[in-house]
């Protein structure tokens, strides 16, 4: 299944331990924990991954896959780095 790497907020097409997975959870997880606000840094990834569809006609998020995509200059399946 295709999907987003770390989404920033839930819905209801996750599942409820995708959803603990989502940017607003861990960052609140980590603020209720008692972490100062001002230390926390918010990084983002510049990597991509990439997957063969179970069907080529149907793409988008959240469509059947059935494994991973070409690989890039990472060297790894299904995965690009941002100058890919």
């Amino acid at each position: 299944m295709t999907g987003l790497n770390s989404p920033l907020y839930a819905n209801e097409e996750l599942s409820e331990e995708a959803q603990e997975l989502t940017v607003d959870f861990v960052v609140d997880y980590w603020l209720k924990g008692g972490a100062p606000k001002q230390k926390l840094v918010m990084g983002m990834s510049l990597m991509g991954r990439t997957f063969t569809l179970a069907n080529s006609t149907e793409n988008g998020v959240l469509v059947p896959a059935i494994g991973p995509g070409n690989r890039g200059r990472l060297k790894a399946d299904g995965l690009l780095a941002f100058f890919d």
